[in-house]
């Protein structure tokens, strides 16, 4: 175990975790028995109170979350094998509100408030960055249950407030797919954009610039 997991309170879920999480693609009983260790999870306020409190207070842990893919994403645990990893999110105003896909299997419960969650469908592609949406089902998600995310189209989703001010997701993730970007879909338009992560972004950078550089 970690000085951060002890600290956290998790040393009681990430072993349950991380055996329902020694699947591939497809939902298995394993997968289920993950589901049901992040209830147990849900159900544990202390640790969300925990988190709370060194988002609030410790500057070290903070700067570890500054270069997150979601502006409301805090990671709290990667396991060292990469088979899986806990993410929670805040949602208020000005949280990343947007329909997105995801690059693995996951499982997310609400830990905080009330969260509306909005399955998307892709009825068609018009282009390669163009599709037409369609309106799957919508969801209110309280720590009752837990509802799975699958990976890539067959996992658009958009999620937020249901009510009040604030509400906190608790996600689990299986091992990624090595893609380098996740998609935002504009219902609207249609439009679809690749989103960097934004070390993954600086670095292609660095690489074009010292190229640049050599040459001049």
């Amino acid at each position: 175990m970690t000085l951060l997991e002890e600290r956290l309170g998790l040393d009681d879920y990430i072993p349950a975790l991380r055996e329902g999480f020694q699947v591939d693609e497809k939902p298995s009983l394993e997968f289920r028995m993950a589901s049901n260790a992040l209830k147990s999870l849900l159900n544990d306020r202390s640790v969300l109170e925990k988190v709370l409190e060194l988002l609030a207070h410790d500057i070290h842990f903070l700067r570890e979350q500054s270069a997150n893919l979601f502006n409301n994403e805090v990671v709290l645990w990667r396991e060292p094998d990469g088979c899986f990893s806990l993410r929670m999110a805040i949602w208020t105003k000005g949280s990343d509100v947007f329909i997105h896909d995801h690059n693995a299997l996951g499982v997310t419960g609400c830990w905080f408030g009330k969260l509306l969650v909005e399955n998307w469908e892709i009825k068609e592609w018009l282009s390669e960055d163009k599709v037409k949406l369609e309106l799957k089902e919508k969801i209110v998600l309280d720590q009752q249950y837990t509802i799975y995310v699958r990976p890539q189209d067959q996992g658009l989703h958009r999620v937020d407030l249901a009510e009040g001010d604030f509400a906190v997701s608790l996600s689990a993730y299986a091992r990624p797919k090595q893609r380098g970007y996740i998609r935002r879909f504009d219902p609207l338009t249609g439009a679809v954009t690749k989103i960097y992560h934004p070390v993954r972004q600086q670095r292609t950078w660095a690489k074009q610039l010292l190229e640049i550089m050599e040459k001049s």
